[in-house]
């Protein structure tokens, strides 16, 4: 990427704008995808059961999940780095309140009658699982179902694949007892314990609750159950495009490959170098361990510290951070909701923010150099998926860079930013967009 050289001297404030999720250059612009039967209207006259996934069902869940409050009393205020209880700074604490999720839902429902379901799957999983995701705008949604991504809800997951043959024995009597498992993870396809057994990676015979050490905790692979999305409605065709399938029927193959890709940020992990095993990062994103391989190693780094008030320090606690690109959801949150309900404060936003800023900064390596009047700009990604990732609506990034004389006075600007409008200079820069 180039851009002007002016007289005097030359500053190097080009900065990568934009948030950590969205998929920019993975080849969109090639799908090509039919139209709506109908000429095009809208919605589409999909029902619920054109996006029935398998997994767990509403009421498959007996024992009922908790609210994440009830972790509170021995999973926080004792460390501000090890405990768990960082989670709810996270956006996945706040998934179910997050305002884009929600105009991206209302979009959603119009573009197509009950797809919401999809999208509250994986943003109020407790509430979809309750029986609660109907009608598909998310207003049937209370209380717990609220807290997004909890703590009841990624630690009774249990592993539906287990190509190690190393799940929990309990494990195989749940998978036995759900009907339909997924063909591969991806779009909120989750199995969940039937009874309250919470699981996480390490043995720990003193927890005051059921507790089953589970491998599957430590594995991308349980990242994918939400950060690989497809479209069931769009089949895959043998030419390569996508077609809409046949309408108030379920997808003809639940196969991820072979329904409209709309995130792939664990299929990119799985091509990267990263997937083969651990490289040293040198700690660039932070924790104990450089070795960094699986989607925990960056967005929950192992640090030394307790994970209970009343355990011991272990070398390896994964900071429950999920660090990711976003610096002012929550804030907006906060505008939104009482922190009595969401657990956050201004501490908790403002420390959240920091590190989002420093995984951005760490997400990638800039360097500049001067080729006769050009100064030319390389980014290269240092992570284990495309830059940015994700929601591929929401993201974009660019190349600002800035022009000041000898005075240090701004002469020239390129890919110019105004934080009040929100309105970008595209005319002179190039951006990454889906």
């Amino acid at each position: 990427m180039k851009a002007s050289r002016k007289s005097g001297r030359v500053f190097t404030p080009a900065l990568i704008a934009g948030c950590g999720l969205g998929v920019v250059w993975v080849g969109v612009a090639g799908f090509a995808i039919a139209e709506p039967r109908g000429g095009g209207s809208l919605p589409v006259p999909t029902t619920l059961n054109d996006f029935f996934m398998p997994g767990s069902q509403p009421g498959d869940v007996t024992v009922s999940f908790q609210s994440s409050a009830t972790c509170m009393g021995c999973h926080s205020d004792f460390s501000p780095e090890s405990e768990p209880w960082l989670w709810a700074g996270s956006l996945m604490a706040q998934a179910a309140r997050d305002p884009i999720y929600h105009a991206a839902l209302a979009i959603a429902n119009q573009d197509a009658s009950f797809s919401g379901d999809m999208c509250i799957r994986c943003h109020a999983p407790m509430g979809w699982l309750d029986g609660h995701s109907t009608p598909t705008d998310g207003s049937a949604l209370v209380g717990k179902d609220l807290e997004g991504v909890a703590c009841h809800m990624c630690h009774r997951m249990v592993d539906p694949f287990d190509p190690d043959g190393v799940a929990p024995p309990e494990d195989a009597m749940v998978l036995a007892m759900t009907a339909d498992l997924p063909v591969n993870p991806h779009s909120g396809q989750f199995v969940i314990d039937y009874d309250d057994r919470r699981r996480g990676p390490f043995e720990t015979p003193s927890a005051s609750h059921a507790w089953i050490q589970s491998p599957f905790h430590q594995s991308s692979s349980m990242c994918a159950t939400c950060h690989d999305v497809s479209n069931p409605v769009y089949e895959r065709q043998p030419d390569g495009s996508y077609a809409l399938g046949a309408l108030d029927a379920q997808a003809a193959d639940h196969d991820k490959y072979e329904q409209f890709p709309v995130e792939r940020t664990y299929s990119e992990w799985l091509m990267s170098e990263f997937a083969l095993g651990p490289i040293d990062m040198g700690g660039r994103f932070g924790g104990a361990n450089p070795l960094v391989s699986s989607c925990q190693d960056c967005h929950m780094p192992d640090i030394d510290g307790p994970g209970c008030f009343f355990t011991d320090d272990r070398p390896d606690m994964p900071q429950h951070l999920f660090n990711g690109g976003n610096t002012w959801v929550l804030q907006a949150i906060r505008n939104l909701n009482p922190d009595m309900e969401t657990f956050l404060s201004e501490d908790i936003v403002n420390d959240s923010i920091s590190r989002a800023v420093g995984m951005l900064q760490s997400a990638s390596d800039l360097d500049l150099s001067i080729d006769g009047p050009d100064l030319v700009v390389r980014i290269t990604n240092q992570t284990g998926h495309k830059l940015p990732t994700g929601y591929p609506e929401g993201r974009r990034m660019w190349i600002n860079a800035r022009f000041y004389d000898a005075g240090d006075t701004l002469i020239a600007e390129r890919g110019a930013y105004n934080d009040v409008t929100a309105e970008l200079s595209t005319a002179d820069t190039k951006v990454y967009e889906a």
